[in-house]
């Protein structure tokens, strides 16, 4: 049975004591009464796995949200980690990350140290054939597009990306016709293209403000095992 937990993370703000409080795996706010008066302000309590204030640190974060997702993945489970919350708060930072460089870096978001954590365990496993392939969509005002697809040179509309056709599949499952899979060998070749989603997805934004908090990205990982002279293969 799937495990679903829900995390919350504080953005760093200077009056963080005045608005929330932390009680254990409780974060406690208050609504304010009528015309924005503390007076009859209701007490509001939201209950998480697990809360990360304003101090945490990007590897704490993964650590303790992402670690054991990327464990399971890597032994054939299927796992989902995304941010939810208003613009500004956070979510990229979290995800992505703050440092663009393909090098190691304190700055990294979850994306990167998954994808390091992969190739990490990979390295490991001498004796299967490992393949690993990487997909980027965007959706957006109920279209979907393949920001790793070939873009127009000089474009930066997002109408130029290419198109993908979302269908219903068996089991509540959904089908993606047109997506682009790109074999990657490396965390390097990875890192590669989730920047040029990035990339691709940025140019984009240029055409709409409101696009980049109307948006929605997922950046997909399939992995492949086969141990040597097995018919068993582990997806």
């Amino acid at each position: 049975m799937a495990t679903i937990k829900v995390y919350g993370r504080i953005t760093p703000c200077s009056n963080i004591s005045s608005l929330v409080e932390i009680e254990g795996d409780r974060l406690i706010t208050s609504k304010l009464g009528r015309r924005n008066s503390q007076k009859n302000a209701v007490e509001i309590g939201f209950k998480f796995s697990e809360i990360f204030d304003q101090d945490a640190s990007q590897n704490e974060v993964f650590d303790r949200i992402a670690k054991d997702v990327v464990g399971k993945f890597l032994e054939g489970y299927n796992g989902t980690i995304f941010a939810y919350g208003q613009t500004g708060t956070g979510k990229t930072y979290t995800i992505e990350g703050e440092d663009l460089n393909l090098d190691t870096s304190s700055r990294h978001g979850l994306i990167p140290q998954t994808l390091a954590m992969i190739f990490n365990e990979i390295e490991k496993m001498d004796d299967e054939c490992v393949t690993v392939q990487i997909s980027f969509i965007e959706m957006y005002n109920e279209m979907a597009y393949d920001l790793l697809g070939p873009l127009m040179y000089g474009s930066n509309n997002r109408k130029d990306l290419p198109r993908v056709l979302v269908t219903n599949g068996t089991s509540g499952s959904c089908i993606m016709h047109g997506l682009s899979v790109h074999d990657v060998c490396s965390e390097h070749e990875a890192r590669r293209l989730h920047l040029k989603g990035r990339c691709n997805r940025t140019m984009a934004w240029t055409i709409s403000n409101e696009r980049s908090s109307r948006s929605h990205a997922v950046f997909m990982v399939l992995l492949t095992r086969q141990k040597q002279g097995s018919e068993i293969v582990v997806k």
